[in-house]
This record gives C-alpha cells, sequence and structure tokens, in this order.
C-alpha cells in the first residue's frame, strides 16, 4: 500500500444517498481518474456542509447532497483542489474524465434547476423527476468552464463520460421520455438507455440514440 487517506466531512461521502437512486448499486457510484500531470481526480456524492474545500470555485454545499469534485497529488499528501458541484436541489457525480488540455468532464444525476453552468447543448432543467448533465471543469481552478443538461421532461440521468481523441464527449445514461434519435443510427427505440456524442466543448448534440 503505498499511500492511503480519508477525505470527507462530518455527515455522508462518497455515497449517492438522495433520491436519485434509482438501479441497484446506485448509492455506490463515482469515479476516479489521473490527469496529465499524474494528479488523482474524484468525482463523488457529499451530504457534508463542511466537506474540506480547498480552493474550491464552490464552497457552499447547495442542497441536502451535492456531487464533489476533488485534486489530489499523486502520493496523497496533499489535497490541491475540490469543490462541489450542485444546485439547490440534489446532485451527485459518477463519473469523470480528462480531455487533452487537462480539463475535466463530469456527468451525473441531478434534480436542480440552476446548476452554475451555461454555454452548453441544453442549459436549462428538462423537466421530470431529474436530469443528467455534463460538465467541462478547468483542471487548474475547478472553475466550470461550461455544461449541458442531458434529458427529457420525465426521468434521466447520466451514468458514464468518455473521450475520444478528439475530445468528442460521449455520455451513457437512462431515461424513461423521448430521447432524440438521429439519423442513420442503430437504434432501438424506448429501450430506456441512450448514448450521444457532443461536440468537445458542448454546444452541439452531434448524434443521439
Amino acid at each position: 500500500l503505498l499511500a492511503s487517506t480519508y477525505l470527507g466531512g462530518t455527515s455522508n461521502d462518497g455515497l449517492n444517498i438522495s433520491n436519485l437512486n434509482y438501479n441497484y448499486g446506485d448509492v455506490f457510484r463515482g469515479d476516479i481518474t489521473i490527469d496529465q500531470d499524474g494528479n488523482i481526480v474524484i468525482a463523488s456524492s457529499t451530504l457534508s456542509s463542511d466537506f474540506p474545500i480547498v480552493n474550491g470555485s464552490n464552497t457552499i454545499l447547495g442542497g441536502n447532497q451535492d456531487a464533489v469534485v476533488a485534486k489530489l497529488n499523486p502520493n496523497l499528501t496533499s489535497l490541491i483542489w475540490s469543490t462541489y458541484l450542485g444546485g439547490s436541489g440534489d446532485d451527485a457525480g459518477f463519473s469523470i474524465q480528462v480531455n487533452s488540455s487537462n480539463n475535466l468532464l463530469v456527468t451525473g444525476g441531478t434534480k436542480s434547476t440552476n446548476l452554475p453552468f451555461s454555454g452548453g447543448y441544453l442549459p436549462t432543467y428538462q423537466g421530470g423527476t431529474s436530469d443528467g448533465y455534463v460538465a467541462e471543469l478547468d483542471g487548474n481552478t475547478n472553475s466550470i468552464i461550461r455544461g449541458t443538461y442531458i434529458g427529457t421532461s420525465s426521468y434521466d440521468q447520466s451514468f458514464f463520460v468518455q473521450l475520444d481523441n478528439a475530445d468528442r464527449v460521449y455520455v451513457f445514461g437512462q431515461s424513461l421520455g423521448n430521447i432524440p434519435v438521429s439519423s442513420g443510427v442503430y437504434s432501438k427505440p424506448n429501450s430506456g438507455q441512450f448514448i450521444q456524442q457532443y461536440a468537445a466543448d458542448l454546444t452541439t448534440l452531434n448524434w443521439s440514440t
């Protein structure tokens, strides 16, 4: 064991115990990867209003539960920065990736109509019991560059984010609504799962099925 550390406040951390639980195992969703400098980046969820926020762009727990994003140095001896990511409702962080600019793409589920981002494909909450979202954070400052809601007027969540070598953003999620289906793609309508590709800057939905 080269290194290990606790990370949290006085309430539940690392558990998605909000109303965003829908599937077996949702309570344990979260993600970890490394950036281009070998630093460790984490996306998870917290109910702690005293989560250790360091150099955070968002320092206040917005709802009962927020997503949380953190970056630690490679040997886990220093919390470089951490920030809440959420609005006034329940929010969760499920998946995180690093793009070629060393910025972070975070996706998850939300019940917040006021997530602190703009400039993306769907800048407003789409309705229903929850939406998915994907947001790009500056890897150095953790400020939100832009983001988009993902969803319909029904239940939606986004569980995984992945990037290709052109930094195009792929999300995989679940929906009970009418997710758009692009022309010329494989599709099984109303099957409950979706995959979408966004432009690298999240302003354009390239295809959806």
